[in-house]
């Protein structure tokens, strides 16, 4: 902040970082500015909250400007017309202008001043070509910065300047650079964060505009406090805040707090009977009992504990989850920098006791290739000593260090075998879970650093967490030390910090053995776990436990040749195809660390767990008969968020004998029906666990047939060959350019592409509502009538009936002649009750191909059958979007041609597993290579809604599909008509974004369900406008409403009856309504069960959204957009939410 000669303050980009880190700090620093303007706050006001001293600012400040001063002088010999402003010239301004209005290709330290803000960046790039879209000079931003990646306070600093730029120039930058430590340049587009940073400037600018003295705000409530930790934590301790309590959240302080419960001592001292409203009474327990033992801990030298009360149907908890010592185990800590631009584990530290003395050792890794070498010989080093003694096992504090080494197993497809060994052998063994479960601790968090004071001294040194790690780590990139550690004083602290885990580690499984001992609780070892004997002492793997899978041979050959290959395009698409070999045991793996996890699981834990059914209770209701077979009525809390169906196979948790079906669930009931063999029965309380295992053998043998072709240097297939060199398509007669120009008829050319497309692949992308599937049809249609074999697949059978619906119904009566096969799938359908299409085994495809025109329905398991391989002559692959790169280069070897249907940017695949390079995109993913929408010379996009108000559609075309989306005329007839009580949604058309306010809501929201309520009883007291350009009166069917959890899908059934259209995204993708209206229900990012990834998903909120035909209206948290975001990733996703509020806000209709 900058005094002005005025009085006020002039602000800067660093304002926002600092406001970027929460209200306290950003009050902080106004009250430390006040000291210095006249009539300001003075020095005594401030005592008690002074910044915490950095002593590393002025190194890291020299660095840094030794980096921009470097690139500067590169500059001077690159740019001979670079323009150099002084930094404090009070000219500066002016001369910035002028040097812009000279056209200046280069201007450094740049003044820019805009209505109360003033800004420096380190370098203003004129933009390359002529002429310049806006019609004069214009100029992107561009800092050095000597981090490796970007963090968000460097693209808020850029898109400030962008801003500015904006308001100087009249054009707003498209592009952000950074020129990062170690010279690379690094470029973002503006749009993925202009919006967020315009959000966070409003806010910034109200709460200067409100900052009070006296009014201090809640760090209680903050993710993080900056510069001003110390003065934070001294008021929470002074104000005994409940945040101090281990394990509460932010929504039940504030719900505490409203029942009159505002401290810690307050909650310890409540009586055990009392309820406390929306916060359910064995949580509520759970906190009193902490907060107690916190009380009664202060002043003691070591935290109070006591044993959590055993649990019946649970014996494998805490301490009995500890086996026997063995002289070889391994104590397991490591260090990662989560700002890298993949993630970076950069020391794996381990302590080991086989000699006289703990003996460290350690890996380290500053880049890629070091992170693969120091992974690779970090499990080596535990498998060898694990053959040595079977009854190793490695320790470790949380899940991180288990998640982080199947990360990087993926990351780098190495150490496969030895890594699904040591898991599925129990060696891995997370001591957290030992203390969370079988204890209560007195201390405020359940972090190793607060445990330890059980049994280990107080640390001293300059590390003593694991954010100070990464914190000294960001230090050692800053400060040009050398990278071995022996040369680096803050390598050797990171090290010493990283030595002294290991070895706390060995002191609490110590403490927990004692404890073991005293209480009397035996080892109960893992019954699913290979290799435990029932003594905790397990065994070393057979060779024979992992037969080599199809092509495993020809992957290592792949890889090793790409690694010797000169040509780097070549060596990609060897490694390419070596890696994709073995994407199926790749996405295999976690599915069986998954199921193994859950067995091993707490009912709480399987509660929280989407994909189980935790806390089933066996109902008075005698079995029902089916068969020979019975089925068995359990009860569940209805409120449990579930994926399990009728339909699904599920283990119960503790046993893998057997797999059961759910033959009927009713989730407003909270009833499900599991169906049991002859002679069996199951226990009165039981957990579900889904059996998600399916077989894949038929494609990965024929993506090993590819790859052995491949590694000869034949095409087995010249249409996947296309596929993954991204070539273009093989159009008979068509000399280049745009597959489609303005003024063509679209289905026809469509039409015409697919009947010239002479062995290779074609792209069409369908955005919502653009006839994707009309389209599709059509050119099956007229393939069929020129004689030619067509298979469709997809993931679903679903998707491939639909399709082939919209084929008989393109033919018409002129296709009956045309055999339709359908095969597999368990759902009947109309088509295959009238005869229209007749059902196949897939042993019968290839006997049907002999003839002409014929239509296959399938999934890939069919098309990867080697007696169809080149049998085809097309192939249709819809919802390519969903369909994975592997299984596309396996289904492609049936056909001569490839037609990908599918929009990337709606729901995308799902992916389980982590896999190296491209191998875990979607097929479409991969061929449009990063592209939002497929360039014209690539392939066909659609580019008109059938469905969307242009009002609607101009926001999802600007959010996700670069601004090349339109709608039909006919679609602006579409809208609902506002009426004379309208008054909670005004607009007959566009998007709306309702704020709600909420405090602690995760998977449902009382407040929103009742705004829902209200708006659409509003609705419904409406007119509405369809296509037809009828008016009739709104009705429920007319109201589609999207609420990503089945607890709020439920709230609004009980608010607006059990005819409303309500349901989860992937419920209604395909379908449509005048209006949409979408429930966001957590109140914060923090709050949400799956977070910004799953809640502000843009493909979801693009599905979402684009139901509408006339209408979409969001309700959620203003504080969802309030967010002060601490990744890249989470900022992007944040920025279309902020996106779409702005949107609504600037076309709102005037009240």
């Amino acid at each position: 902040m900058f005094h002005s000669p005025d009085g006020t303050f002039r602000y800067s980009p660093r304002d926002l970082v600092a406001y970027l880190e929460g209200d306290f700090a950003a009050w902080c620093e106004r009250m430390l500015a006040e000291r210095g303007r006249a009539g300001g706050a003075g020095a005594a006001e401030l005592e008690w909250a002074t910044p915490d001293e950095d002593e590393d600012s002025a190194l890291a400040a020299r660095k840094g400007d030794e980096h921009e001063h470097h690139y500067l002088v590169r500059l001077r010999e690159r740019e001979p017309g670079l323009v150099e402003i002084a930094r404090h010239d009070p000219a500066g301004h002016e001369l910035t202008l002028a040097a812009m209005e000279a056209g200046a290709p280069v201007i450094y330290q740049a003044h820019l001043v805009v209505d109360g803000w003033q800004g420096y960046p380190d370098f203003l790039f004129r933009c390359a070509g002529a002429p310049c879209r806006c019609g004069a000079h214009h100029y992107t931003p561009w800092d050095t910065k000597l981090a490796r990646s970007a963090k968000p306070h460097f693209l808020i600093q850029l898109c400030a300047y962008a801003e500015m730029l904006e308001r100087i120039r009249g054009f707003l930058p498209g592009e952000l650079v950074f020129v990062l430590g170690q010279g690379e340049e690094r470029t973002f587009a503006t749009r993925d964060f202009f919006h967020y940073y315009r959000q966070l400037k409003r806010s910034f600018v109200a709460f200067q505009a409100g900052w009070r003295a006296a009014a201090v705000p809640d760090p209680g409530l903050e993710r993080s406090w900056g510069r001003w930790e110390t003065a934070a934590e001294r008021l929470l301790e002074e104000c005994d805040h409940l945040s101090r309590v281990a394990g509460i959240s932010r929504g039940q302080v504030r719900r505490l707090a409203e029942c009159g419960i505002a401290s810690l001592s307050a909650l310890a001292a409540c009586e055990p009977e009392r309820r406390v409203p929306r916060v359910a009474p064995p949580v509520l327990e759970r906190l009193r009992v902490q907060a107690e033992l916190q009380r009664r801990s202060r002043g003691h030298r070591q935290p109070l504990w006591q044993l959590r009360p055993p649990v019946a149907e649970e014996p494998r908890r805490g301490l009995a989850m500890l086996a026997p010592p063995s002289d070889a185990d391994v104590f397991f800590d490591m260090e990662g920098f989560p700002y890298a631009e993949r993630g970076l584990e950069y020391l794996f530290g381990a302590v080991t006791g086989d000699e006289i003395t703990p003996r460290f050792h350690d890996w380290w890794a500053h880049d890629e290739a070091e992170e693969r070498a120091a992974f690779e010989a970090f499990i080596d080093w535990v498998v060898a000593r694990w053959r040595r003694d079977p009854s190793l096992h490695v320790y470790h504090y949380a899940p991180y260090e288990t998640s982080a080494v199947k990360r990087l197993m993926g990351k780098y497809a190495t150490r496969e075998v030895e890594v699904d060994d040591l898991l599925r052998h129990g060696v891995f063994v997370d001591l957290y879970a030992v203390v969370r479960q079988g204890f209560v601790v007195g201390t405020p968090s359940y972090s190793l650093k607060e445990i330890e004071r059980l049994y280990f001294p107080r640390r001293e040194g300059g590390v003593k967490s694991g954010g100070g790690s990464v914190i000294e780590y960001q230090r050692w990139l800053d400060s040009g030390e050398p990278k071995g550690w022996e040369r680096s004083e803050i390598l050797r602290a990171i090290r010493d910090y990283n030595e002294k885990d290991c070895e706390s580690l060995w002191g609490l499984r110590s403490w927990l053995l004692d404890r073991q001992r005293e209480s009397g609780i035996g080892y109960v070892p893992n019954p699913l776990s290979q290799g435990e004997r029932g003594n905790g002492r397990g065994s070393a793997p057979a060779v024979a436990a992992h037969p080599q899978d199809d092509g495993g041979g020809i992957a290592r050959r792949l890889l090793k040749r790409a690694a010797s290959a000169d040509d780097p395009e070549q060596a990609r698409l060897d490694e390419l195809v070596g890696w994709l070999v073995e994407f199926h045991r790749r996405e295999e793996k976690p599915m069986w660390w998954r199921m193994f996890d859950r067995h091993d699981m707490s009912v709480e834990q399987r509660y929280d767990d989407f994909d189980c059914l935790a806390g089933l209770v066996r109902t008075s209701t005698p079995p029902r008969t089916i068969k020979r077979s019975s089925a068995l009525e359990y009860g569940f809390d209805p409120d449990q968020e579930t994926k399990v169906r009728a339909g699904d196979r599920c283990y119960v948790a503790g046993s893998i004998e057997s797999s059961y079906e759910v033959v009927g669930l009713d989730q407003d009931a909270g009833l499900v029906e599991i169906k049991v063999g002859p002679g069996k029965t199951l226990s009165d309380r039981i957990c579900l666990i889904p059996d998600e295992h399916v077989s894949a053998k038929p494609i990965k043998a024929a993506i090993a047939r590819y790859a052995e072709a491949w590694g000869r240097g034949e095409v087995a297939s010249q249409a996947v060959d296309d596929l993954l060199r991204r070539r273009l398509p093989r159009i008979v007669g068509h000399e280049g350019g745009a597959l489609v120009r303005d003024g063509d008829d679209l289905v026809p050319r469509v039409r015409d592409l697919a009947s010239r497309l002479d062995g290779g692949t074609l792209c069409i992308q369908g955005p919502p509502g653009t006839g994707k599937t009309y389209t599709a049809a059509a050119m099956i249609a007229d393939l069929l009538g020129r004689g030619v074999r067509i298979g469709v697949t997809a993931n679903s059978h679903k998707v491939i009936l639909n399709l082939m619906r919209a084929v008989v119904k393109a033919m018409g009566p002129a296709g009956a002649s045309v055999p339709l096969y359908k095969v597999g799938g368990d759902e009947a359908d109309p088509l295959v009750e009238r005869g229209v299409v007749r059902e196949l085994e897939s042993d019968d495809v290839a006997g049907v191909l002999d003839g002409g025109a014929v239509l296959v329905g399938g999934t890939a398991w069919v098309f990867s059958r080697e007696d169809v391989e080149g049998r085809f002559d097309y192939l249709f692959v819809d919802e390519a979007g969903q369909v994975s790169l592997a299984n596309a280069v396996a289904v492609g070897l049936a056909a001569r041609n490839l037609i990908l249907i599918g929009d990337q940017m709606q729901l995308a695949q799902p992916v389980k597993g982590t896999h190296p390079g491209e191998t875990g995109l979607s097929c479409l993913e991969y061929l449009l290579h990063g592209h939002a929408t497929v360039p014209p010379e690539l392939g066909v996009f659609l580019g008109q809604s059938r469905r969307m108000h242009p009002d609607v559609c101009r926001f999802v075309s600007d959010a996700v599909y670069e601004g090349r989306l339109g709608s039909l005329p006919e679609t602006e007839r579409h809208r609902v008509i506002r009426g004379s009580d309208t008054v909670l949604v005004t607009a007959e058309t566009g998007i709306v974004w309702v704020p709600v306010e909420h405090d602690g809501c995760a998977q449902s929201s009382e407040e929103e369900c009742a705004a829902i309520a209200a708006i659409v009883q509003e609705l419904l007291r409406r007119q509405v406008i369809r296509g037809d350009g009828g008016e009739r009166a709104m009705t429920l069917d007319d109201i589609l409403i999207v609420a990503p959890f089945n607890l709020q899908v439920r709230c609004l059934r009980e608010k607006l009856g059990a005819g409303v259209r309500v349901g989860s995204v992937d419920k209604f993708q395909g379908q449509e309504a005048p209006v949409v209206i979408v429930s966001l229900c957590a109140s914060t990012i923090e709050e949400a069960p799956r977070g910004a990834r799953f809640l502000l998903s843009p493909n979801r909120l693009n599905v979402a959204l684009s139901r509408a035909e006339a209408l979409a209206i969001v309700v959620g948290s203003p504080e969802l957009v309030e967010v002060r975001c601490r990744t890249v990733e989470e900022m992007k996703l944040v920025n279309l939410l902020c996106h779409l509020v702005h949107y609504a806000e600037e076309t709102a209709a005037p009240r």
